[in-house]
């Protein structure tokens, strides 16, 4: 049977169609762009072959757009945490098909099932992708994961120092240095012997004078402050740890 003028055959499902999408899968059938640069998509494609941005569903055709960058949630209280359940559900743990490094796919695991997770549970997951990420260089995903990881923890309550020290570090690994600071100076604010917050305060000061201010500091409060049962230095045990021993270090 002749095709009518100005019909086409879908490359996803072979039906004959006409228009900018299949009516039998949805796909598209005409050229998409990417919305960062601008360069042609071929059908199917996820990740622009010349900036490398990922264009997700459009490209692909089946009804969803993952915009270029972060994701951004705009949202509070239980709306919030339905997003953040619904869109990991949606979206998935990055696969080696989608070009996810094997350290970016190890360890701290999303679970499937997002929604059995408890509020904390997923904070620490979320926070755990975004420091996994961070470690292994790779900034992509954790700046894909950082504002629902921030989110997350936002959604536990009051922010105390626990929470703060958490969020400055996920704006830290992601170069956001500005909000990273901002969240040491409100741990300081309440704790001024706080080694986290000094920690975290050493990581992103604005000049080598503040630094060294910020690590003499840290280095007088460490003998009586790390007695302190906070759960937090229990938790981040590591991040003291290794904030003492560069404080420690002779300077040229």
């Amino acid at each position: 049977m002749t095709r009518p003028k100005g019909s086409a055959r879908c490359q996803r499902c072979g039906s004959s169609a006409e228009g900018q999408f299949c009516s039998n899968c949805g796909a598209a059938l005409r050229e998409a762009k990417c919305p960062a640069c601008g360069s042609a998509l071929a059908v199917g494609d996820k990740f622009c072959t010349d900036c490398g941005a990922e264009v997700g569903r459009e490209a692909a055709g089946d009804g969803a757009i993952w915009k270029h960058g972060a994701v951004r949630v705009i949202a509070t209280g239980a709306v919030a945490a339905v997003l953040v359940i619904a869109f990991l559900i949606g979206r998935g743990v990055p696969s080696a098909s989608s070009g996810a490094s094997g350290a970016d796919l190890a360890g701290g695991r999303l679970l499937d099932d997002l929604a059995a997770l408890t509020p904390q549970e997923r904070a620490s997951r979320l926070y755990d992708r975004v420091m996994l990420a961070g470690e292994n260089g790779r900034l992509d995903s954790a700046r894909y994961f950082a504002p629902l990881a921030v989110e997350a923890l936002k959604q536990l309550g009051a922010l105390d120092a626990h929470a703060r020290y958490d969020i400055g570090m996920i704006n830290a690994v992601v170069g956001d240095t500005i909000a990273a600071r901002a969240q040491a100076d409100s741990i300081l604010g309440q704790r001024p012997t706080h080694l986290l917050g000094l920690a975290l305060a050493i990581r992103t000061a604005r000049t080598t004078r503040a630094r060294d201010d910020f690590t003499k500091r840290l280095l007088a409060a460490n003998g009586a402050e790390s007695a302190a049962p906070l759960p937090e230095y229990a938790d981040h045990r590591s991040d003291v740890e290794r904030a003492m021993r560069s404080a420690r270090q002779p300077k040229p």
